[in-house]
């Protein structure tokens, strides 16, 4: 039987985990959230110097990234708890998650070199070139991570709401990473180029979706400690 065409009383006959857990919204959602407006104030109002509306929204789509990847990252270590309380039976692979979870802290620390620009007294006038290039390898690597989220959410779930978090990720990574990269004086070409290849690797990610995704598959309460 397929997951998404199931309702909550084969759901909960199968013993299976819920689409959506209880921490899904404030881990995906409402946390990064806070920490993306609560940077937009701090830098709009409470910066010793004061930042265009550009600079404003690229610190506040930072601290949006930092603060999703520093909880999804948790998917690598502890995929047992993250499935009870996050995500559930989606009819993905632990093994899936736990390789997402690796990617997410992948880049969380390629990113982490945009906290020292989130809490000086400006933003850098320039950046080294090898810094931009870093966010934007942390922005493919993104795309290609979401892409699955892409088709999982809508096509494998039936759950169109739950990608709204992806979504979300996708545009603040674009957003933060685009004014990186002119700030580190990036030819033109090459930041077009980093942009088309974030935009395949996003469509690689969403083949590899249809590939591994099984519709049927589901992880019974009773086998969590073997199966996970």
């Amino acid at each position: 039987m397929v997951l998404a065409d199931m309702d909550e009383a084969q759901r909960s006959k199968l013993a299976l985990v819920p689409m959506i857990g209880p921490f899904f919204w404030p881990v995906m959602l409402w946390i990064p959230g806070a920490a993306g407006a609560g940077a937009a104030l701090w830098a709009a109002f409470c910066s010793k110097s004061s930042k265009t509306a550009e600079q404003v929204l690229t610190i506040s789509s930072e601290a949006f990234l930092i603060a999703i990847f520093s909880m999804t990252c948790f998917q690598l270590p502890i995929y047992s708890r993250w499935r009870l309380l996050v995500e559930g039976d989606l009819g993905t692979a632990p093994w899936i998650h736990r390789c997402a979870g690796f990617v997410e802290g992948l880049v969380l620390l390629l990113r982490g070199t945009a906290l020292k620009h989130l809490f000086q007294s400006g933003v850098a006038k320039e950046l080294q070139v090898e810094v931009s290039r870093k966010f934007s390898l942390a922005h493919l690597l993104t795309y290609q991570l979401l892409g699955g989220a892409l088709y999982v959410w809508p096509f494998g779930t039936k759950y169109a709401t739950g990608m709204i978090p992806a979504s979300l990720t996708l545009l603040t990574s674009g957003i933060a990473t685009d004014y990186w990269m002119r700030l580190g004086n990036l030819p033109a070409k090459e930041r077009i180029g980093w942009h088309v290849g974030s935009g395949v690797a996003a469509l690689l990610g969403m083949g590899m979706a249809v590939v591994l995704h099984d519709p049927t598959r589901y992880i019974p309460r009773s086998k969590n400690k073997t199966d996970l």
